[in-house]
């Protein structure tokens, strides 16, 4: 298993309600900022998946992001499909 690249500045807590359950983050701008500077990919994005923590931490945080770092292999290909709207005499089927 790779390395995970954490996010910093993110901070998760997740609590059940009345209503359902409710996500909170905090964000502090700058370290997220720096953070979104330094994982920005050739097209501009930053993909970060949110996982849920196996217990809360002492702060209650019970979620924490990580770096998605997966890229589609260069030499894939999609695979040739040929789809047939004609029957063997070259008429629609219906």
């Amino acid at each position: 298993m790779s390395n995970k690249t954490y996010i910093n500045g993110l901070f998760i807590k997740s609590k059940q309600t009345t209503f359902g359950e409710v996500v909170s983050v905090s964000i502090n701008a700058k370290t997220l900022i720096e953070e979104l500077n330094k994982h920005t990919n050739a097209k501009g994005y930053v993909n970060i998946d949110l996982l849920r923590r196996k217990e809360a931490d002492k702060q209650g945080n019970t979620h924490y992001a990580v770096l998605n770092e997966w890229q589609p292999k260069s030499d894939y290909k999609a695979p040739a499909t040929s789809f047939s709207t004609t029957d063997d005499d070259g008429n629609l089927p219906f």
